[in-house]
């Protein structure tokens, strides 16, 4: 026996005389002083300390602890011989179960020293069927009979330790093993919890020859452990999940696919790589992989699209690897494929990599049971949810390519209930899944669902999708069906719209069906440019939002540039025709301010320019009906308004007679008699009085611009003036201005060859007017009358003379300058029949007004006049 051993047997007496004492420091004190000797014999590299315990209680370094023990034999052998540990080892277990914490620590931190420290690790055998229940009792008890969590930490290291070194010596106790291991896992201590998964983890690989015999014990644990509030905890937890499942019963994986399906929700990316990781190894090295395939791929893709890089990074390495292997373990099944591969799509989206060839297989395979679940989750409550559902279906038809064409109406049916989805990530993989769609599976088989889909829910769930897939379709194919696609669309149940998305996608299809298109190739597809216009005109139409409406203009000019014109008059132009004779079919019935046809007439009256001019009969018509007085008053205020700007624009022609020929004659002929002769009859009401304001505003416009001949405003000229005498009675001041002005410039447009009966009749009201409570009106009327005065058709007889002038020159001296001013003209107009006799009716005044400066103008005009011999 060498000096070392005779030493450490001397005193060994003493340490276990100290382990029994009742004095709970003489014990700690015992304890202690074996730890000292044992630090003092045993050599550094094996010695392990409570703290490298928990810090390296992750490392498999024990093979390296094994050589250094085992390199170092003289001065191990001493303190492991088997004479020593049969007398402590026994009397150390006994100190497990201490009253005092600090002793059983020490207890646990000897033992971890002894256990790491012998060289022939089979002398530990013998030992372990007092160990273990001893562990049983403190650790695994139904009761936590171990009551201090750093005593618990360091007793589960403790195991570590012993695993490390005993190994498969531990089999026989499996049963209680995995028992306590069961209960520690569950541990209030989170710090337990992880080393308990690191112990599960060595404990499947170094015991894998009995481990799945009861490794089902510990599944319903590892799954409490997935939602701790520790995140290391969490993924502690999932890597141990691997581990039993690799090593353990095979079985029961079908107990984690859900528990970790919902960890790829976790807002800590290091629980999603590791899940990620997990389902990645088991797809690579797990037995029965190829029964779990569809549970195990949608998690992975899932990773695909994560936002963290490094958890994106993992899982498109691990795919890439599985769809290797996929193919190398099935090579003989398609080895043509492999052999003579197909080229490289020419159609392809741009902004993806194209998955490996055997990535693509196992897709194929496995799509058909993956798309039911994500139909079904890709509409759930919770919103990640979704979101992982719509990136998962990006993947699975970016792998599927062609194949997943007999699965289109699955997929599809899952765009549709997902594509506006308020959040925004889901809708944009969602409408990226059906431009994907659009490069793989043929446009007539996604056509025949899509039109379906819209013949019988016209909305946005519908449209967007659509536009996705036209967007993406390559332009020879769409070529051949734009046509079908746009008299689909141009339907009034789905381009009369008044929702702002609606028309958004609206437009978005139409500018996918005109982007380097051009529609002269043949007659058909012009009509195809035809249904598109009418796409395009509605939303414009019906449209309240800025951005939609400037699109819509946008689109076409689009349109216009694929039909080779030159500009928007000339589409319109083209393509009115049939949309004013829809219109106009229409037109019997009572429109409202929102009714479609009212908008989209309302529309063209404001961009078609020529072909107002082209199509007047239609227009004709269409206001005769809808501006009867009968109809609604809103719609009639806006034609109104909207004819007022058409009258304008003509009147802006620089070749006059080309207003005055032809069915323009007829077109304004037919408006002042049958469209605002009649809308200026009073009826009670504001909205009746402000109708007649339009009208008037109307006729103001034509008289003004002189935009019949002649000879027609003579033989209007009665009932214009009917029309508007009865308007300078009215009660709204805008009326009788608007009238005075009309019956003003009635006298111009006759240029005097109207009859002299009239002029008898409209001058006395206007008269009138010069009273009137607004000075605007006042001055309207003084005006009007100097028109009619200078173009009179025959001299007016003394009498009207005397009494037109009488009523002048007393409202000469007006305190309003405008009035008076306005009045002067009117009296100046009037001295040109008889310039004596206004002399001699200004004197006259002259002395009754308060400033005679007007009159002495006056006279001093006509006076001129008589010089000159007028």
């Amino acid at each position: 026996m060498s000096s070392m051993e005779s030493n450490f047997w001397q005193n060994l007496d003493q340490h276990l005389s100290n382990f029994q004492s009742q004095d709970k420091n003489v014990r700690r004190n015992g304890l202690k002083n074996l730890l000292t000797e044992l630090n003092k014999v045993m050599p550094k590299e094996v010695m392990t300390t409570k703290e490298k315990i928990q810090k390296d209680a992750t490392n498999d370094d024990s093979d390296d602890d094994d050589d250094s023990a085992s390199g170092d034999s003289s001065s191990t052998s001493p303190v492991l011989s088997a004479e020593i540990m049969s007398t402590l080892m026994p009397a150390l277990f006994l100190r497990l179960s201490d009253p005092v914490e600090a002793c059983r620590e020490l207890t646990y931190n000897i033992l971890t020293s002894i256990i790491s420290g012998t060289r022939i690790v089979s002398s530990l055998t013998p030992f372990l069927p007092h160990l273990i229940p001893i562990l049983l009792d403190r650790l695994g008890g139904t009761e936590l009979v171990e009551s201090s969590e750093e005593v618990r930490l360091i007793a589960v290291n403790f195991m570590i330790t012993l695993l490390d070194r005993v190994g498969v010596g531990l089999s026989p106790f499996i049963d209680d093993w995995i028992y306590i291991l069961a209960v520690t896992l569950t541990d209030p201590f989170h710090e337990v919890r992880k080393s308990s998964c690191t112990l599960i983890s060595k404990s499947a690989s170094l015991l894998r020859h009995v481990f799945h015999y009861n490794s089902e014990r510990l599944n319903k644990p590892l799954v409490i452990c997935l939602t701790h509030q520790q995140s290391k905890v969490r993924v502690a937890a999932v890597r141990c999940i691997g581990d039993v499942l690799l090593y353990g019963n095979h079985k029961v994986i079908t107990d984690f696919i859900l528990p970790l399906t919902l960890r790829l929700f976790d807002s800590q990316p290091n629980v999603r790589l590791a899940v990620v990781d997990v389902v990645g190894t088991w797809m690579l090295d797990y037995v029965d992989r190829y029964s779990y395939f569809h549970n195990l791929l949608p998690i992975l893709m899932t990773g695909l699209c994560d936002e963290s890089p490094p958890v994106q990074e993992s899982a498109s390495k691990f795919w890439e690897h599985i769809g290797e292997k996929y193919l190398e373990e099935n090579l003989e099944e398609y080895k043509d494929q492999v052999d003579f591969p197909s080229q490289m799509p020419a159609h392809y989206p741009d902004d993806v990599k194209r998955p490996n060839f055997g990535c693509r297989l196992l897709t194929q395979r496995q799509v058909g049971k993956i798309l039911p679940g994500v139909t079904n989750d890709i509409t759930d409550w919770v919103e990640t949810t979704r979101q992982k559902c719509a990136q998962l279906l990006f993947h699975l038809i970016l792998n599927c390519e062609e194949a997943i064409t007999m699965h289109s109406e699955p997929v599809l049916q899952c765009i549709f209930k997902s594509c506006m989805d308020p959040n925004p990530v889901v809708s944009k993989y969602v409408l990226r899944s059906a431009s994907l769609l659009a490069y793989f599976a043929p446009f007539p088989v996604t056509w025949s669902i899509l039109s379906n889909r819209l013949s019988n829910n016209p909305a946005e769930s519908g449209l967007a999708p659509t536009s996705a897939i036209i967007s993406a379709t390559e332009r020879s194919i769409l070529k051949e069906h734009i046509v079908e696609v746009a008299s689909l669309l141009s339907q009034s149940d789905i381009c009369h719209t008044l929702k702002t998305s609606r028309q958004y996608w609206l437009l978005q299809i139409c500018a996918g069906l005109t982007r380097e298109e051009s529609f002269l190739d043949n007659e058909e597809r012009l009509s195809g440019a035809e249904n598109i216009f009418r796409i395009l005109l509605s939303v414009l139409a019906m449209t309240e939002d800025g951005d939609v409406k400037a699109r819509a203009i946008v689109g076409l000019n689009d349109l216009k540039r694929a039909c080779h014109y030159e500009n928007l008059d000339d589409l319109f132009v083209s393509f009115s025709h049939g949309v004013l004779q829809d219109i106009k079919i229409s037109s019997d019935s009572l429109w409202g301010r929102v009714t479609p046809e009212n908008l989209i007439f309302s529309a063209i009256l404001t961009y078609g320019g020529s072909s107002v001019q082209k199509y007047l009969t239609i227009v004709l018509d269409i206001l005769k009906n809808q501006l009867d007085p009968k109809k609604d008053t809103e719609v009639r205020l806006n034609l109104f308004t909207l004819l007022a700007n058409v009258l304008q624009n003509y009147a802006q022609i620089s070749d006059e007679e080309e207003c005055h020929q032809g069915s323009f004659e007829t077109f304004v002929t037919t408006i002042v008699q049958d469209i605002l002769t009649p809308n200026l009859v009073w009826r009670a009401g504001k909205s009746a009085s402000a109708l007649r304001a339009a009208a008037t505003s109307c006729l103001l416009t034509i008289l003004e611009e002189k935009l019949l001949s002649v000879e027609t405003f003579v033989g209007l000229a009665p009932a214009i003036t009917t029309g508007c005498l009865s308007l300078l009675e009215e009660g709204y001041e805008l009326n009788r201005l608007l009238a005075a002005q009309c019956l003003g410039r009635m006298g111009e447009a006759c240029q005097g060859r109207w009859g002299i009966d009239l002029v008898q009749k409209i001058y006395p009201e206007l008269l009138k007017r010069l009273d009137d409570e607004k000075d605007d009106v006042r001055v309207s009327a003084g005006l009007a009358m100097s028109r009619i005065f200078s173009t009179l058709p025959d001299p007016l007889s003394k009498t009207h003379i005397d009494f037109a002038s009488s009523a002048l020159l007393l409202h000469l001296d007006d305190d309003d300058e405008n009035v008076a001013a306005a009045v002067a003209e009117a009296i100046k107009s009037l001295g040109l029949l008889s310039p004596p006799f206004l002399i001699e009716k200004c004197n006259e005044f002259k002395e009754k007004h308060k400033s005679p400066q007007n009159c002495e103008d006056l006279i001093e005009y006509f006076q001129s006049l008589e010089c000159k011999g007028v």
